[in-house]
């Protein structure tokens, strides 16, 4: 008899975690990264030329390039392995994906950054989707998007939403600074009332635009990300800001040249043309003459 009232208290525990689990999908969620199982891309065989396959060779010089362009002797490349078709496993996931509604969101966002209050915002511009003629939307946010530009793709009540950023950033010294030298007066934007700690209270108001429930789902979803991962966007962003500078800093010092020397090889195939092509234009111009075919 115990044993009977433990299983019907496990039965009510595991009710009551999936009913809480099924309240949490209400609020967007970060999908898998997905692996790349498929093969490597095969390189293409490097030519390998001897001086005694070079029937000619010459040489185009530039101002600042040298273009090398040689007739070499018919060659013979290997052809590149056929594509290995994909498995079963990975057509039933895309099929499966495929069968999710999916919405692609374009977002511009502005961060602006106030030097003498020390606040950032970020204004937001989308529009709408499914509606004719189309509609604009304007919103404000308390959320630094910068550190949500590692956010592709997310899914939020059922709908996977595809996300395409393009940021930019103002600090509001450097505009001053910048109208100043151009004989301007620079004019902060109007920025609503929003909370100030945004990794507590991520938040936003809309400015322009009177977007439906589906219209805001996407900029609702990030907020609900930065909520719950805020910690781990912002962690990414430094390391991201990091691998860039020493990229810029690689790239500063050892610049490439803008017009390396080019190399082009060419040859003629010993059977330029194919005789079923020669054949047939043969017999379209004897037809034409009434000769016999």
């Amino acid at each position: 008899m115990k044993k009977s009232y433990f299983l019907v208290f496990v039965y009510f525990i595991s009710s009551f975690l999936a009913f809480g689990q099924s309240n949490e999908d209400s609020t967007a969620f970060l999908l898998p990264v997905p692996q790349n199982t498929s093969p490597a891309t095969p390189e293409a065989p490097t030519l390998q030329v001897s001086e005694e396959e070079i029937i000619q060779s010459r040489v185009v010089v530039r101002p600042d390039q040298k273009i090398i362009i040689q007739e070499l002797t018919p060659q013979e490349i290997t052809p590149l392995p056929a594509p290995i078709p994909q498995e079963s496993a990975q057509a039933s996931a895309y099929a499966a994906n495929r069968a999710i509604p999916h919405r692609l969101s374009m977002i511009s966002c502005t961060v602006h950054r106030d030097d003498a209050a020390s606040v950032t915002r970020t204004h937001l511009r989308w529009t709408s989707q499914g509606k004719t003629p189309v509609e604009f939307y304007e919103a404000w946010s308390n959320v630094d998007f910068r550190n949500l530009s590692q956010v592709t793709t997310f899914e939020k009540q059922g709908v996977r939403h595809n996300v395409m950023f393009a940021i930019s950033f103002e600090s509001s010294a450097k505009a001053a600074e910048m109208a100043r030298r151009f004989g301007r007066t620079y004019t902060p934007p109007t920025i609503p009332a929003l909370p100030g700690n945004a990794n507590s209270n991520p938040s936003y108001a809309v400015t322009l635009g009177n977007p439906s429930s589906s219209d805001l789902a996407v900029i609702d979803g990030l907020h609900e990300l930065y909520k719950k991962h805020h910690r781990a966007f912002i962690a990414e962003s430094k390391k991201i800001a990091k691998v860039n500078a020493r990229a810029e800093a690689k790239l500063k010092a050892n610049p490439p040249d803008p017009t390396p020397d080019v190399l082009i090889r060419y040859w003629i195939p010993e059977n330029p043309i194919s005789p079923p092509i020669a054949t047939e234009a043969t017999n379209q111009q004897q037809s034409s003459q009434g000769g016999a075919p």
